[in-house]
């Protein structure tokens, strides 16, 4: 049975061929008419022989012509009509055309993939039938009025029903018909779009959980779920920098468990994790949760105490030792008794590390150690008698955490071809007596396991004095390896940046202080570099693997150590490993700096086989920093060391 629309398609149909027919006769008439006439015309009037074989030739002429602008109609409609249906086949959209009541007045056939409706079943009928949204038409119209462009589009989201009344997810485009009342209307099936987003979702959502997992796994320790070294770092970070904010004091406290090892080796490890276990559980039971609570290896735990001054702190890790020391863990058939030895210190707001953290508190947690265990120390206390060796070694220690013994010392370096003054290299000195000499502080400090705090230390005293100098100087800082990996790189880069953006540095890495392959450091120099400062690897040929140091962290400057400089005029077998160095420190792209310059001749053969830069006692001792005035970066006569009213000759180097 034939729907309601089909009969009235079918009507239309018919009515337009009765028209059209009448229409064609009638102009065939009047056309016959016209023709008849005009051949009487030309007889009686023009006269003209054969009259009405030219109408005849004419009309002949016409009816052809207008057969052949018919045919070329109906190949153009049907040009029109395939590129309808390849437009159809190719978008699945379904494009609607309506007029200002509604209505469907044209279609596509993605109308009948997309709802299930016959084209001749929508046309005539209000949108409401594919998208039974009340008032989405009007609403749609209001924010889409029409422009003399035509250009202006109103997207939205809308519901569509099928034939058959299952609902599907659509996007409407509305646009408006140029210099009509009504409008084209674009409906996009999002069914697939919705589905990917919602599985998106729980993919971000499992993304999220993983990472949560992934964050802990990284910032915990996993037998007594408190944080590890990592995630102090970021409590420190975090816990320093509102320190230094708001002006309040930061304790930290290092807890040490006695005779651990014995426990280990008597009970065994499973027991030895038992005890750690219940020493962060009663730690934890104790401390505020303001407080940070970490294991960093072993038996040692480290604890932030923020807000919190030293005596304070004292009163706290003493009434956790009680707690810890009066309570036994029972073990089978025994129980254990466990002590543990603390030491307390202040934290500096210039603190950046644990490493540094650690520097102040080891000290005294060694004393608790020595004066019987079980106990509390904070820095140096009185009445206590220490071996004289140990006594002295441990006040020097002290004097370097606690007191500011050291001073900054600049030489200056040369651009070789005409002597100008290029940058100056910032060192650090000593005014304790026993260690005065570079190599007998590291070694000091090395061996009492503050080196890292020291090296840091030296290294604000130098970035201190950094202001004094020309902006037009580049300034060389030193640090240890070590001091590079312990020290988060974005606190290194902050400290370095203190001065301002326009000052040059460059941090040189001695190529005898790697401790086995140097690609551990490659990770960092990048980030150095990244921030816009430069690295030098300094001492090169010191070392036994110069190449592979140069090709893994790709310096921005290589200093080359005396070894090949001092003689380097006169031994012809030192001149060719220079020359060797120099063409493989050029091939990476590396500018070079020759250290331990002390006489003339080699100057020369140093300028003449192209080094750029250098610096030696011949072109300027070190010196030491007075901050006084500004240094002069002008051209300097051959032979004479760059001093000004900043730097004053320092002896002893």
């Amino acid at each position: 049975m034939m729907s309601r629309n089909g009969w009235k398609s079918r009507e239309l149909f018919y009515l337009s061929l009765v028209v059209t027919l009448t229409i064609g006769l009638s102009l065939f008439y009047v056309s016959l008419s016209l023709f008849d006439r005009l051949a009487g015309f030309l007889r009686e009037y023009a006269a003209l022989p054969h009259s009405d074989l030219l109408v005849q030739v004419l009309f002949v002429y016409l009816t052809v012509l207008i057969w052949v602008l018919y045919r070329f109609w109906r190949k153009a409609l049907r040009c029109q009509q395939e590129l309808e249906d390849i437009i159809s086949s190719i978008n699945p959209d379904t494009l609607l055309v309506v007029d200002h009541q509604g209505r469907i007045v044209k279609c596509n056939k993605s109308v009948e993939s997309m709802f299930d409706y016959r084209v001749e079943e929508v046309l005539g009928e209000k949108t409401t039938l594919l998208i039974p949204e009340n008032g989405w038409f009007s609403g749609c119209a209001a924010a889409c009025p029409g422009s003399a462009a035509g250009k202006k589009l109103n997207v939205r989201p809308a519901t569509g029903r099928k034939k058959n009344g299952d609902l599907i997810p659509l996007e409407i485009i509305l646009a408006d018909l140029n210099g009509s009342s009504g409008r084209v209307i674009l409906l996009r099936d999002i069914t697939e779009r919705k589905k990917t987003e919602q599985e998106l979702v729980g993919l971000t959502a499992k993304l999220g959980n993983a990472n949560e997992h992934l964050q802990r796994l990284a910032n915990i320790d996993p037998l007594t779920e408190l944080l590890n070294r990592r995630g102090l770092e970021h409590q420190l970070t975090a816990g320093m920098d509102k320190a230094r904010r708001e002006g309040i004091p930061m304790t930290a406290i290092l807890l040490d468990l006695d005779d651990f090892k014995q426990i280990n080796d008597t009970l065994g490890h499973a027991v030895g994790d038992l005890v750690l276990k219940e020493v962060a559980k009663r730690l934890k039971a104790w401390l505020r949760s303001t407080d940070t609570i970490g294991r960093i290896g072993g038996d040692e735990f480290l604890i932030f105490l923020p807000e919190t001054r030293r005596a304070e702190a004292m009163v706290v890790a003493e009434r956790l030792r009680r707690v810890i020391s009066t309570s036994r863990l029972p073990v089978c058939f025994e129980t254990v008794a466990i002590t543990v030895s603390m030491g307390v210190a202040s934290l500096p707001f210039e603190v950046s590390s644990i490493e540094e953290t650690l520097s102040l508190t080891r000290s005294p947690l060694q004393r608790s150690k020595r004066t019987g265990k079980n106990t509390v120390s904070t820095m140096r206390e009185t009445g206590v008698r220490l071996p004289e060796e140990s006594q002295v070694s441990e006040v020097i220690v002290e004097k370097l955490l606690r007191e500011d013994c050291f001073y900054p010392v600049a030489q200056p370096i040369y651009r070789l071809s005409d002597r100008r003054l290029t940058g100056y290299e910032l060192l650090t000195r000593s005014d304790i007596e026993d260690i005065k000499m570079p190599a007998d502080l590291f070694r000091f400090t090395l061996e009492n396991n503050i080196l890292t705090h020291v090296d840091l230390k030296c290294l604000k005293n130098c970035i201190g004095v950094a202001g004094l100098f020309d902006d037009s100087l580049r300034l060389h800082v030193n640090l240890f390896p070590s001091t590079i990996l312990a020290t988060p790189i974005d606190s290194l880069i902050g400290l370095l940046s203190r001065v301002g953006r326009d000052r040059a540095f460059c941090v040189e890495i001695s190529e005898q202080q790697f401790i086995g392959e140097p690609s551990y450091l490659k990770g960092h120099i990048a980030a150095l570099k990244h921030a816009g400062i430069r690295v030098a690897i300094d001492d090169l040929g010191y070392g036994r693997s110069s190449l592979e140091s140069l090709i893994i962290l790709e310096p921005d400057i290589v200093k080359i150590d005396r070894l090949y400089i001092d003689g380097v005029a006169a031994d012809k077998g030192k001149r060719r490993s220079l020359e060797r160095m120099l063409k493989m420190v050029r091939g990476l792209g590396a500018e070079e700096i020759a250290e331990g310059i002390e006489k003339e001749e080699d100057l020369e053969v140093l300028r003449d086989m192209g080094v750029a830069c250098g610096q030696g006692y011949l072109l300027g001792r070190p010196a030491r920093v007075e901050p006084l005035a500004k240094p002069r970066h002008d051209r300097v006569p051959a032979g004479i060391s760059a001093e000004s009213s900043l730097l004053q000759p320092c002896s002893g180097f």
